[in-house]
């Protein structure tokens, strides 16, 4: 977006427009159009001055503006992806702002580890249960195609640590 012209320029095209000149000819020499000056004029008259108009909002607006809490929200909910993180905000973001303030705290989407690690002990255990038990008693199941620990391959964490 263009800067708006200098308040010193304002004063002087209009103090050159009430010494007498015409709006055409203004326009020629300060190198504006025609349509800034009418509207600078009306600016004037409404106002009593043609100083530059201010609160306006620059840019666009931040749906998240809240960084810690966001924060706090992204680490309670780190095993989601950006579709279902959007839909469980509280207010309504797109997936694409959820990962833009995703990338702003930090984070990264990586391979979590949560495959369990070995219990020798526990293992140990159960073969001493399993040679208790009567080798004609022992039933073998095949539970091959179901899978009962279906957890999230992929996660958020922070750059530089392990989800």
């Amino acid at each position: 977006m263009p800067s708006p012209y200098s308040y010193d320029l304002r004063k002087g095209v209009i103090q050159y427009i009430e010494s007498g000149k015409r709006i055409i000819e203004a326009s020629q020499v300060f190198n504006i159009s025609r349509k800034v000056i009418y509207d600078w004029k009306k600016l004037k008259k409404e106002t009593g001055d043609v100083q530059l108009k201010t609160g306006y909002q620059k840019g666009h607006s931040h749906k998240i503006t809240d960084m810690e809490g966001f924060k706090k929200f992204l680490e309670s909910n780190k095993d989601k992806s950006s579709r279902e993180l959007a839909i469980l905000y509280p207010s309504k973001v797109s997936a694409r702002t959820i990962i833009n303030m995703i990338r702003k705290v930090g984070y990264s989407y990586k391979k979590t580890f949560l495959h369990p690690k070995r219990n020798h002990k526990l293992r140990n255990e159960f073969i001493e249960k399993i040679t208790t038990i009567d080798k004609d008693k022992l039933v073998f199941l095949d539970e091959s195609g179901i899978e009962d620990n279906a957890c999230r391959e992929h996660g958020w964490s922070p750059k530089g640590e392990r989800c």
